[in-house]
């Protein structure tokens, strides 16, 4: 397993399915999670919603985001 390290290329991404469609998408430092501050916490912002209908993203699949550069991941979707 490889930790991806954000601290440094907050901004944008893409976002790379397996069938080699790509999307960007913004990130940014999320301040809280559940009302307690967390510096650790990043949040997918504009291009996410996009990204998900287009891929039919649904409440229980879980996607796997797989490092290939610095601004490329391969996102695996499993659906529920």
């Amino acid at each position: 397993m490889q930790w991806m390290c954000l601290h440094s290329s907050l901004g944008g991404i893409f976002l790379l399915t397996t069938t080699n469609l790509s999307w960007k998408i913004q990130m940014e430092k999320h301040g809280k999670v559940n009302g307690t501050r967390s510096n650790d916490t990043i949040k997918l912002c504009s291009g996410w919603v996009t990204f998900a209908r287009c891929n039919g993203i649904e409440l229980g699949d879980v996607c796997l985001f797989e490092l290939q550069s610095k601004s490329n991941t391969v996102v695996h979707i499993i659906r529920n």
